[in-house]
């Protein structure tokens, strides 16, 4: 795995795109939630490091306007680009497949740091959680 070196980029194959992966994730998932952000996440044994597939979701019915969904689905992109090293970190030591689904639960307008903030405490949580297993 090259992710090493800290190279903060959200690729394409990084986000979780089947519908297969996306069905079993919220059929076989756990929940953990952390202010205005839930996670969604399934982890599952394998000898090779691999990066985690993220899916970024903002319900229609907590913000009505696509331009507010688009915003804050932008800012949570952003904050995990800038904070998967916390997770990378654990995957590298324990190889695992894992699949996650972030899905905000609040209200438009909510400043940057407090997104941030909170992404921060539930990759923490799941940090924790891929050391466990």
């Amino acid at each position: 795995m090259k992710h090493l070196s800290r190279k903060y980029r959200f690729a394409k194959h990084e986000k979780l795109c089947s519908e297969k992966q996306i069905s079993e994730l919220f059929e076989k998932g756990r929940w953990e939630q952390a202010g205005r952000l839930k996670l969604r996440y399934l982890i599952k044994a394998s000898a090779q490091p691999a990066l985690p597939n993220v899916l970024i979701s903002v319900p229609k019915k907590q913000i009505r306007r696509a331009v507010g969904r688009n915003r804050i689905k932008r800012q949570i992109r952003e904050a995990y680009r800038l904070n998967k090293w916390i997770l990378l970190e654990k995957l590298e030591i324990f190889p695992c497949e894992l699949y996650m689904a972030i899905i905000f639960s609040g209200e438009s307008g909510i400043p940057y740091l407090e997104i941030e903030e909170d992404l921060k405490k539930l990759l923490g949580i799941l940090g924790r959680k891929v050391g466990a297993k």
